[in-house]
C-alpha cells in the first residue's frame, strides 16, 4: 500500500508471452502477460536517480551482467521519456531512506544509479520512498506507524491496533514490549538473567556484585572465594570455616 501511494515507487516486468490464463481451474482471463522476473524500483521527482532492488525470482542466480542488462532497459526508457543523455553511473554523494517506516529497510545507497549528465556530479540528493501517510482504515484519524524502529506488527490486518509499541531496552540494546526494566517486567529474560545474576551457592539469592565473566548463559553467577569474600551469603555459609 504504502509504495502504492508514495512518490517514486514501481515494479518492472519481464514477460514472454501473453494468452489466456485460468487461474485455480475457476477464473478464467482472456489475456495476460506471463511474467517470468519482477524488479521494485524508485524513481526520484528529477527523474535523474533510479534505486533498484533485489529481482524476483532467482535473487541470488543472476550474474552482475544480466543485471546491468535489467538496468539498461529501465535507464534508456528514463532517458528517452525525459529527452536525456543515457549515461549513468551508480551514485556517490546519495542516499535514499524511507519517510514512513512503512515495508522493510529493502533501501541501499549502494543500488542508486545518476544520471552522469547531471549539473553537478557532487550534488548531495536524498530520495524519499514511503512518503504519503496512511491513516488507519477504522476511521479513527491515527496515522499508521512502521513495522520497525519500536513498532511491532501482531498481525491480524493493518490496523492501528494491530501494532504493538515497543521500548528500547539498553541491555538487549533492541526494542522489546517490556518497558521499564524491572524485575517483574523482564523476569526470564536472559538479558535481565545475564545482568541480574542469581548467586552459584543456592542459584535464587541475587548477587550483590555480578562480574559478567563469572555469569553463566542461565544468570547463575559463579561463587568464588576471591570473588564473594565480602559477601554476606557468602560469609553465611561459609560461617563454619
Amino acid at each position: 500500500m504504502a509504495a502504492v501511494l508514495d512518490t517514486s515507487s514501481l515494479i518492472t516486468y519481464i514477460w514472454s508471452r501473453e494468452g489466456e490464463y485460468t487461474l485455480g481451474e475457476k477464473y478464467k482471463f482472456k489475456n495476460i502477460r506471463y511474467k517470468k522476473m519482477r524488479q521494485w524500483i524508485a524513481i526520484n521527482k528529477e527523474m535523474n536517480m533510479i534505486h533498484f532492488n533485489d529481482v524476483y525470482p532467482q535473487k541470488n542466480d543472476i550474474s552482475e551482467e544480466l543485471l546491468f542488462q535489467f538496468r539498461d532497459i529501465v535507464e534508456t526508457f528514463v532517458a528517452n521519456y525525459t529527452q536525456t543523455e543515457n549515461k549513468w553511473k551508480r551514485a556517490s554523494y546519495c542516499d535514499i531512506e524511507r519517510e514512513y517506516l512503512y515495508g522493510y529497510n529493502e533501501y541501499s545507497s549502494y543500488n542508486l544509479f545518476k544520471q552522469t549528465n547531471s549539473e553537478n556530479e557532487k550534488t548531495e540528493i536524498k530520495m524519499k520512498v514511503y512518503d504519503e501517510p496512511i491513516e488507519c482504515p477504522c476511521g479513527c484519524g491515527d496515522i499508521l506507524t512502521g513495522s520497525d524502529e519500536g513498532f511491532e506488527y501482531k498481525g491480524g490486518g493493518f490496523h492501528h491496533n494491530c501494532f504493538t509499541e515497543g521500548f528500547y531496552c539498553e541491555l538487549c540494546e533492541d526494542y522489546c514490549e517490556g518497558g521499564d526494566c524491572t524485575e517483574a517486567v523482564c523476569c526470564g529474560c536472559s538479558y535481565w538473567e545475564q545482568a541480574h545474576p542469581s548467586c552459584g551457592l543456592d542459584g535464587t539469592t541475587k548477587c550483590i556484585n555480578p562480574d559478567e565473566d563469572y555469569v553463566s548463559y542461565d544468570g547463575i553467577m559463579e561463587a568464588t572465594k576471591e570473588h564473594c569474600n565480602n559477601c554476606p551469603h557468602w560469609l553465611e555459609c561459609h560461617e563454619e570455616e
